[in-house]
């Protein structure tokens, strides 16, 4: 009997651990399963919103990519590239550009001589006008003195205000006699953005981020950047004075990463403006809720079942002892009525005896 003892207890404490496994291994997988079907969800969400969003982001820039090349055909301005210290050739050019500027809502317009210094400006008028200024240093210029169109995006080396550069040459009969250029702002699309309440970011291909929903992440990096990357950004000064540091961000893999504690799914899009990729950053919370939720609701039902089931086995276990004991009952009655028959029949042949004897 006593070595019996722990075996049964082992057995019972087997019976009462197993479905409590059985049950957590159920709600785990069903909570990594709905976690993986939210995460997909996410992702195919921002994968939508960034198709939707580089389409803006393009006809915003196409809007302007014409616009230097068209007016580069304007013969005021090779003709004030052949005469650059012609004042009136010099006030029409600024007059048609301050024109053009003001009905098309673009930054800047303006006029470079082959050495880099701005003849013309639509801003002209300002404090912080183009004209004089050098800009033999921007890669746009140098794409577009070269014959090509120039294109680059930098914070202003002038206004400190960051816009996309777009430059075509513009031609005498013989050869590029300087460069118009183009400046496009973005800001009102990345308040945009930010009034949605999404979480985007535009990333060049060094990994800085050029334009984002949220102001504290402009100008940061993906990464700690690299030194010839730091090298080619001071060669242009692309990004001016900004201290590029890289954000508080901890890729978990390819398409999550945290940021200040809160994890995000990341949608990547390719553009085809200026070596950019868009990226869409969104909360995984609502899919780590449901997930929750889901395993919750999976373990009140199987709470539930096994209330049922237990009720049921305990119903059935009162139902055999009934069954038992009236058993019992029924063979402790056929008992005494055999013994009865018995005594009955021994009576009987007593009696029989005494009358024949």
């Amino acid at each position: 009997m006593m070595r019996r003892e722990p075996r049964d207890l082992a057995l019972r404490m087997l019976a009462v651990l197993a479905p409590v496994l059985v049950a957590a291994a159920s709600l785990w997988a069903i909570h990594a399963w709905r976690l993986a079907a939210g995460m997909d969800e996410l992702a195919r969400h921002a994968g939508q919103r960034l198709a939707l969003l580089s389409a803006s982001l393009d006809a915003e820039l196409l809007r302007f990519e014409s616009l230097p090349a068209v007016l580069a055909h304007h013969p005021v301005f090779p003709a004030l590239l052949a005469a650059p210290d012609d004042e009136h050739l010099r006030a029409q050019a600024n007059a048609l550009l301050e024109e053009v500027n003001t009905r098309t809502a673009a930054a800047m317009l303006y006029l470079i001589a082959p050495d880099g210094k701005t003849l013309a400006a639509s801003n002209w008028r300002r404090p912080d006008s183009f004209v004089g200024e050098n800009y033999a240093f921007r890669p746009y210029f140098r794409a577009a003195l070269e014959g090509g169109t120039g294109k680059f995006f930098a914070v202003g080396a002038t206004t400190r205000v960051a816009g996309v550069f777009i430059a075509h040459p513009v031609r005498n009969p013989t050869a590029v006699a300087g460069v118009l250029a183009v400046k496009v702002e973005l800001t009102q699309l990345e308040r945009t953005w930010a009034e949605s309440g999404e979480a985007v970011m535009v990333v060049d291909r060094h990994g800085v981020v050029a334009l984002s929903s949220n102001p504290e992440w402009k100008f940061g990096a993906l990464s700690a950047l690299s030194a010839a990357s730091r090298a080619e950004l001071a060669q242009t000064r692309q990004y001016y004075t900004e201290g590029l540091e890289p954000l508080a961000l901890v890729w978990r893999d390819e398409a999550r990463a945290r940021i200040d504690d809160r994890e995000f799914v990341v949608g990547s899009r390719a553009l085809d403006w200026l070596d950019w990729r868009m990226l869409m950053l969104v909360p995984t919370t609502p899919a780590r809720a449901a997930a929750v939720g889901t395993a919750i609701g999976a373990g009140l039902l199987l709470c539930v079942v096994a209330a049922v089931a237990l009720y049921w086995a305990q119903r059935a276990r009162r139902l055999r002892e009934r069954l038992g004991a009236q058993a019992a009952l029924e063979r402790t009655v056929a008992e005494r009525t055999a013994d009865l028959a018995a005594s009955n029949r021994r009576l009987q042949q007593e009696v029989a005896e005494r009358v024949a004897a």
